[in-house]
Parts: structure tokens; sequence; C-alpha cells
């Protein structure tokens, strides 16, 4: 399958100027685009404006971000388009910060400069706070993970920069740290992996086959369903730190951060043996003096008997440790590989040795985590000081301190310069009542255990219910509560009676608020209310602290019965009186249907067997002739970039169902065109010989066209080009066809003639008239940024060129019909033997309105309902059966479905194929 089907023309060209092949341009200071941008701003502000935290009644949202990954380092223009988002979002009614997240390319005045990706994230967030050293850091978008596309497997494709965090949860347990280690903070994308449902999934904004998949995000920390991954744990270790000691991390000080070593260094280095081991129980090392003070500086890396810095990411010794300090403690952040595994003793692991400024040594223990930390000098509550802790500090509640560290470890702590040594127990946490502080000392595999809520923490419980009350999976189970005034008590649950309270009545509506009298109507608004507010519920009686939740077990699926089919033999043979006549073929947009797909028809005369292609079209177009499947052009799996046509020369109606696969979620080529706006051509394939280098003239791309993202404004191409000598003159257009890799960019030439600019996503193909190549001598050439691979030199299959023969369709009667669901009384019992597209429907009553899993097998491409609901695309297989994935099916949400209820899943399937094999499937 080829890549983006967009155009790019030359005048001359049977496409027309090069603006009109391409369409509105976007992300720009266009007077078009800005006023669609001042509308729209306009509208969702007035709707949320009233929630924003900066209200007399406070509401959730704290920041806005203006625009995202707006890469382009023309100056003027980003002024142009930039500034005056933020002047239509001021304008709104927005008071609360505004965010950028271009990632230092373009800055506005007045608004905070945020962080994207997930590389080596301390690196990054020193040079974003060395350049705004006054504003805070925010990593607004780490990605976790590379989003899940149609034909290439999740584990073949790299994340963001080269990081695949979801597949390791050690990596994202050391980036998140990383965040924190440069006194930042971070934003997960995404952190619940649902399924992108109807046509919202789109492609990426670079490569040419990046379509996404309808099914959620593989690296999420919760799946589509809302159940756990292994990310998640290491999630919750971080984030419950950041959370509950956040006075502390808010109050460090960056500007006093010290020379370090790189910690994403220890795991990119490989080769490096294990440090001998060392032995378990109490170790080697001078005892803390009391009252241990903040490592001083100069204190950047440890070593626990091996050069720091060496390792791999399952074992070694080196340690690299990151020491912020600030007004309310301080923090030592320890990265390094730890034990081997969850099940390796201490006994593989050396520690990292600390030395405080008085000399002594602390010994810190990573075991089975890629990163730890150590607090000194904080405030825990009234008069209690940590002067020091070598556990990993996990939440603190009031009076209640919870730390973990490697079972059999032994930890060191001190508070009120008093200290306590403890090895941390393998079998349950223990609590240590120190200097009137609750220690609750866990090993790691304990923490999944431990809940912490406002008023207490709860030992043996697996969550907490939204009013606190600790969530167990077992009738027997036994909760230890230690309490923020660091009292202990043992609870026993037992089955909980939930109180049925009245609901609410809903009050009457607020008046309209105008701006400069928020305050009046607030009050207003509560007073509103025409009935007091009922009672609160009775407290759970005291023996019960608890609700009981049993293991999940998902209730058993139900069967798909009573299978009906619709053939679309009337739209593929084009006898269908939805069919409406049009002068001449159109994208789908323009013809009301900018979502899924469409269909044109094309009756015309034959002149026998042609290879053609469809360069005027996107993304994927399945040709019947005379009812009868021709050749799948576009994009992805079972599709080709040309195909054989066989027409006799007697009258045929050509069948078009066009697809829009999605349009592009950025970089040059968002307003590419979907479905079928120009001719069907024959065409004739071209030699191409090997890719030679050839010196030519530097060009500046953005002279001609901007926005270029990725581009600086004066940046020039090399002076040495990718040529290829063709020659050969022509009598009709030539077609172009790039194809890329993501490493190669720049402008494509014709002879010493601009055609455009060209990257991995586009465009598909470039229209060239016999004129202009024939002047060229069949010379194309490729002058890129400069950051290509020299290896190219004598490659092949970078570009493509096809002479065209004339269009098979220049003289055809054109007609288009929307594609639409049959009606209920067009599907029939009986089974549809169809060569085309054919939509399926059967009926199930669930038991239990609890989320399904809809399994796809046996069938090809297309979409699935729920009831009226659009479910989303699948791609199971291809015509010839060829499986593409991934995805194991489509989600059905509990909410769409209710028990004792028959529901239906009707489906379009584009190759006819038999649903004989699509079930339902409980979810876990």
């Amino acid at each position: 399958g080829g890549g983006s089907s967009g155009v790019a023309t030359v005048p001359g060209g049977p496409a027309g100027p090069l603006g009109a092949a391409i369409g509105a341009v976007v992300r720009a200071p266009v007077p078009a685009f800005m006023e669609a941008c001042s509308r729209l701003l306009g509208a969702v502000v007035q709707r949320v404006r009233d929630l924003q935290a900066t209200e007399l009644d406070p509401g959730p949202i704290i920041a806005v971000q203006n625009e995202h990954a707006w890469r382009c380092g023309h100056e003027a223009v980003a002024h142009a388009y930039l500034g005056e988002l933020n002047r239509y979002l001021r304008e709104s009614g927005v008071e609360v910060p505004i965010l950028s997240a271009n990632d230092l390319w373009q800055t506005v005045e007045g608004e905070i400069e945020t962080w994207t990706g997930s590389g080596r994230m301390l690196a990054d967030l020193r040079q974003l706070g060395a350049v705004h050293a006054l504003q805070p850091r925010i990593v607004s978008s780490l990605r976790v993970s590379a989003r899940p596309v149609w034909g290439q497997a999740a584990a073949g494709r790299p994340g963001v920069q080269g990081q695949d965090l979801s597949a390791h949860p050690r990596r994202l347990e050391r980036t998140l740290a990383e965040v924190l280690a440069a006194v930042a903070q971070y934003n997960i994308e995404p952190f619940y992996g649902g399924p992108l449902g109807g046509f919202m999934a789109g492609r990426l904004g670079e490569g040419s086959g990046g379509y996404v998949c309808s099914c959620g995000d593989p690296g999420a920390p919760l799946d589509e369903t809302g159940e756990p991954r292994a990310g998640l744990e290491a999630v919750r270790r971080v984030s419950m730190f950041a959370s509950r000691f956040g006075r502390v991390l808010a109050h460090l000080d960056p500007k006093r951060q010290q020379v370090s070593l790189l910690p994403s260094a220890l795991y990119e280095a490989r080769g490096h043996a294990p440090a001998p081991a060392a032995r378990k129980g109490k170790h080697a090392g001078g005892k803390p003096a009391r009252g241990g003070s903040p490592l001083g500086p100069g204190v950047g890396a440890g070593a626990g008997g091996a050069a720091a810095g060496a390792g791999d990411e399952v074992g070694g010794g080196g340690h690299a440790v990151v020491w912020v300090p600030g007004s309310q403690g301080s923090v030592a952040f320890v990265f390094g590989h730890g034990a081997r595994s969850a099940g390796d003793g201490p006994g593989a692991e050396v520690p990292a040795q600390l030395l405080t400024p008085e000399g002594a040594a602390l010994e810190v223990w990573l075991g089975e985590h890629s990163v730890t930390w150590a607090l000194f000098d904080v405030r825990l509550a009234g008069r209690s000081v940590l002067d020091y802790c070598t556990l990993a500090a996990f939440a603190l509640v009031g009076r209640a301190l919870v730390v973990s560290g490697p079972a059999g470890t032994v930890g060191r702590l001190s508070i009120n310069g008093s200290p306590l040594e403890i090895e941390v127990p393998s079998e349950h946490p223990q609590v240590i009542e120190h200097e009137e502080i609750a220690v609750v000392v866990a090993a790691q595999g304990h923490l999944g255990r431990i809940q912490v809520g406002d008023e207490a923490v709860f030992i043996g419980a697996v969550g907490l219910h939204r009013d606190g009350r600790p969530v167990v999976d077992s009738p027997q189970g036994v909760v230890t509560r230690v309490g923020a005034d660091a009292s202990v008590a043992e609870l026993t649950i037992k089955p909980y009676a939930p109180v049925v309270v009245a609901p609410k009545p809903a009050p009457a509506p607020p008046p309209q608020r105008g701006r400069g009298s928020r305050g009046g109507s607030k009050g207003s608004k509560k007073a509103a209310s025409p009935l007091p507010p009922p009672p609160a519920p009775p407290p759970p009686p005291p023996a019960l602290a608890g609700v009981i939740v049993a293991p999940r077990k998902a209730p058993p699926a139900p069967a798909l019965t009573g299978w009906r089919h619709a053939s679309q033999r009337g739209h593929t043979e084009g006898t269908s009186a939805r069919y409406a006549s049009i002068a001449r073929p159109e994208d789908l947009a323009s013809l009301g249907a900018p979502y899924g797909y469409g269909w044109y028809r094309a009756r015309l005369r034959g002149a026998g067997k042609a290879l053609v292609a469809w360069p005027d079209s996107g993304d994927r177009v399945q040709l019947f002739v005379d009812g009868h499947p021709g050749p799948l052009l576009g994009s992805g799996a079972g599709a080709a970039t040309t195909d054989t046509l066989a027409l006799t020369k007697r009258e045929h109606t050509l069948v078009t169902l066009a697809e829009n696969l999605g349009r592009s979620a950025g970089g040059q080529h968002m307003t590419e065109r979907r479905g079928v706006f120009g001719d069907l051509w024959q065409v004739r394939p071209v030699k191409v010989p090997k890719t030679a280098l050839r010196k030519g003239a530097t060009i500046e791309p953005m002279a001609t066209r901007a926005p270029l993202f990725g581009v600086h404004q004066g940046q020039v191409t090399a002076p040495e080009r990718l040529a290829w000598s063709i020659g050969g003159k022509k009598r009709s257009p030539v077609l172009i066809r790039p194809r890329l890799s993501e490493s190669l960019r720049g402008v494509l030439l014709v002879g010493e003639e601009p055609l455009g600019w060209v990257d991995s996503a586009g465009p598909g193909w470039v229209w060239v008239d016999a004129e202009r190549w024939n002047r060229a001598g069949g010379l194309v050439q490729l002058a890129t940024l400069g950051d290509r691979d020299e290896s190219v030199a004598g490659s092949e299959g970078l570009v493509e060129v096809y002479e065209t023969l004339g269009a098979v369709t220049e003289h055809a009667e054109w007609a288009f019909a929307r594609w639409e669901m049959p009606r209920p009384d067009e599907f029939a019992s009986a089974a549809v033997r169809s060569e085309g597209p054919v939509w399926h429907r059967a009926g199930f009553v669930p038991a239990a309105a609890a989320p399904l899993r809809l399994r796809l097998a046996g069938l090809s491409k297309g979409q699935a309902y729920i009831d009226e609901h659009h479910l989303g695309r699948y791609f199971v297989a291809t015509a010839s059966g060829e499986p593409v994935g991934p995805g194991e099916g489509l989600i059905i949400p509990a909410g769409r479905l209710r028990a004792g209820h028959e529901h239906t899943v009707t489906i379009f399937d584009e190759h006819g194929k038999s649903p004989g094999k699509v079930a339902l499937e409980a979810v876990r």
C-alpha cells in the first residue's frame, strides 16, 4: 500500500495551480482560517469560562493551551498566528494562565512554555528552565508509547523520540522521576487508553501509512475498560510521592541544581558486568550523625562498587544522583538498575552510597525499581522534622508517613535528630511509632495494597470508595487504619449495606451572567434552589469502614443471534436510485460527506486492458466494473499504487467506493482532499536509475511557503542534492511519486525549477507537465535540509515516475451517492453471497450492563455499530485474507448496554465476508 494520496501540482498540470490541489491553508494567519478560529474559540470559552479557577467559586480549569506542536521557525508568521490566537482567548474571557506546547520553537508573550515528548527529560527540562527561568516547568504531553497503527505491530514501532515506555515500566518510572528531579510537573498522555469511536481515528503527521487504529492505546496505564496495565504501578508510585509531598517539591530551587550524571546514560550503556554481590542484612557503612543535613554541593553521583554510568536495563551497579535543595527540604533522586528482577534478594544489588557533608554514608537500595529518592530536612507535622530517610517516601497523611524499600534491606531515617534503623519486612507492612510519627514501612511489592486517603492510610485495602471507605477483595479482610493523628486500629470488614439517599432537587436555572457581575450571579445561583438540601446520610456502623469488592468475574457473554444481511449490489452495479448526477468528481467534503465513504459512478466506454492510477484520490478507492470487484488503489494493506483494469470496447459502469481513512493530526498535509476529485489515468512506469548525488544551489524552503514545520526561517537546503537523471521526451504529463523515509525531506525539483515541499507523509503524487519535463531533460532532484543519511546514494525506490497515456474517465458521465446504513426493512435473513460490500446485523440480550468486546474474526475491513452508536473502524484482514490488525476487537462500553434489553450489532464489511465467526466476549 502507498502513502499519502494528496496532490501537489505545478502550473499546467491537470489539477491546476499548486494551492488549488492542497485546499485551504490551516494553522497560518490566513483571514478565512483566523475568522473560523475566532468563532470557534469564542463559542468554546463562552461555555466554560465560569469553570475557571479564577472565579469567586473556583472551578477545575487551571490553564488553557494555545495550539500544539507549532514547530515552525518563522517569527513573523508565528507572531501573526499564535499571537492572534492568544488575543482571541483573552478577549473571549480566559483569565487562567495560557500555555504553549511548541518545544521552544516559538513563544508568545504572556504564555507559559511547556515541553512535550518522553526523551531525556532531565536534560530537556533543565534547558527549558534555563531559557525561561521565571516560569514553571511543565511537561504538557508525556507520551508513554507509540499510537497503534493499522498494519504495523505495536512492538515494532518506536515510541516518541525512540522511547516505548509502555513496554518498560522501569523506563516509565525513571522518566517520571526525571521530570520531578528537574523541578517540573508532568501530564501523561494518555492515562486511559480508551478507543477512538466513530471516524475519529485519523492519521499521524509523519510517515506514509500511519493510520491510527480505533482500538485503545496499548501503552496507557489503564486499558480500554479501565483495568490497570503494568505501567500503572510505576505511575502510582511516583505520582503519589509527588502529590503527598507537593509542598516539598513546589519549593525546590531549580537554580541550585548541581552537575550530575545523565540518568539515561546508565541505561544506554551495554556490556557492563554486574558488580560483586553485597551481603544481606545490615550493611557496612558509617552510621549517620544525629540530625543529618542535606547533601551538600558536589554530591552528583555515587557508585556502589561499580563505575557510575555503566550497566544494562536489568542489571549493573552504576548510579546517578540528582540532588535538588529547597526551602521546605531537599530530595536526592537516585537512578540506577537495582536488582535484576522482583524475585531477587538484595544480594543481587550493590546499593548507592550517599555521602553527607558530615561524612556519614547512607546506603540507598533500589530493588526492582530504576529510581528511588531520599528526603532531607522535611517538615512532617507539627514540630516533627524528617532529617533524612533512605527509604522512598510514598505518602504523608498528617502524622502517618509511608516509606518503602526492597524487602530484606535496611533503611535509615531520622526524625528530630533521633535515628531509626529498620529492616524492611517481607511479609506485611510494619507500623513503627517514632517521635510522634507513625512510620509505615513497606516492601516495594506491598504498595498496591496500601491506600492513601485524606484522613488515614489503609493497609490491606485494594482501593478507596469515593467517600473514603477502604475497598477489600475478601469478606474476611482485615484492614489496618493508620490515622492522620498517628493512631493505629485494626478493622474487620463486614458486608456493607448501602444507604439510599433521596436525590437532590434540581436547582432553578441560574440567571445569565455578564462579565463584571460574576459575584452577584453566583449568589443568585445558590439562592435559587426551591427546596432545602436533603439530610446527610447516616455514617456506616463503627465496626465497619469498608466496601466488599469480590474478585472481578465478568458475566458470561451473550450470543449474537438472528443474523440478517443487506447487499450493496445496487450501489456496486450503479443501479441504485440514490445516485445523483454530478458534473465532475469532487472530494467527499464538497459532496456533503466529510467522514467515512462515498459512492462514485462513472459511465464510460472502455478501450481494453490498461495499467491505471488514480492520483487525484484519497485515501482508498475500491473499483467495481459492472458490479464485479476491480483494483483497490491507495493507502494501507491490500491496496496498490497502480493496478490493471480491463475494459472492453463497449459501455461500462465503473463504480468507486472511496474511503476517507482520517485526516492528518499534524505536519504539512492536514488539508489533503479525500475521495475522488480527478480522473482515473492510464499510466506507464518509467525506469528510474539509482540515486546519485549532484551539486546545486542552496534553497530557502520558507522563502516560498510558510509555515513549514520542523524548519527555521533562513534555513537552507544542502548543496549536495539527491538526483535521478531519467531523460526521455514526453508528450503528456508525468507523475512523480515520492517514497521518502522519515529522515528525508526537502524541496523537489525538475531540472532547476522547484515543484514544492515533500516529506515522508506526502504529497502522494506530483504532477509535471510535459513541457517542463522536456525542458529539464528528465532530471529530478531532491534538495534536502542536510538531515539525510549519506547511505541513500546508490539506493533505489525513493521516487517512482509514470508517464500518463490518457484519462480513462475523461468523457464519463458522473454520479454520486452518499454512504448510509440501510433501513431496517432492507435487511433480510437470507445469507448474501456478494463480491462487494455487505451490511450484517444481529441481536443479543446482555445479562448485565457490563462491557463487552466485539470479536470480528473472519471479516475484512469496515465499520461496526452498537444500536445506532458507531463503535469505530476495524481492519482484521485484506480481501485475500491476509491478517492486518492490530487490535483484539472493539469495546462496547457498559454505558451502551441495558441488562435484559435487546441490542443490535450492525457491521459494514467492505469485502462482503461472512460474520459466522463474529462473537461477543466478556471483558475481564
